[in-house]
């Protein structure tokens, strides 16, 4: 999709600087296509079903030996404490109105 997509931009981009307003619409619809137009065109025939779970925002591992989406975003929370139940940052409700702070 690259192929296309760097062309439709491109493109697209002369159409709305140039204001060629007659081709904002065909403009528009390459740019949908070549970003994702033609996945979604594949998912639909191929699985409608995985096209129905990516359009409510779910994601799936990439590799058999990955056991999240985001692990690097989940190493980087846990490096930081907030995944730990004894950590810093997360409120003790033991401590909860003590009036410390007031």
């Amino acid at each position: 999709m690259a192929t296309l997509a760097y062309p439709a931009a491109r493109w697209s981009l002369r159409v709305v600087m140039e204001r060629h307003w007659r081709l904002v619409s065909l403009a528009l619809f390459c740019t949908w296509f070549t970003e994702d137009g033609g996945y979604a065109i594949y998912w639909r025939f191929k699985d409608p079903a995985a096209l129905a779970f990516m359009r409510e925002g779910g994601d799936v591992p990439t590799s058999a030996d990955q056991t999240s989406v985001h692990p690097q975003a989940q190493r980087q929370v846990k490096a930081a404490g907030y995944l730990d139940g004894a950590g810093p940052g997360l409120h003790d409700s033991g401590d909860a109105g003590a009036g410390s702070d007031l």
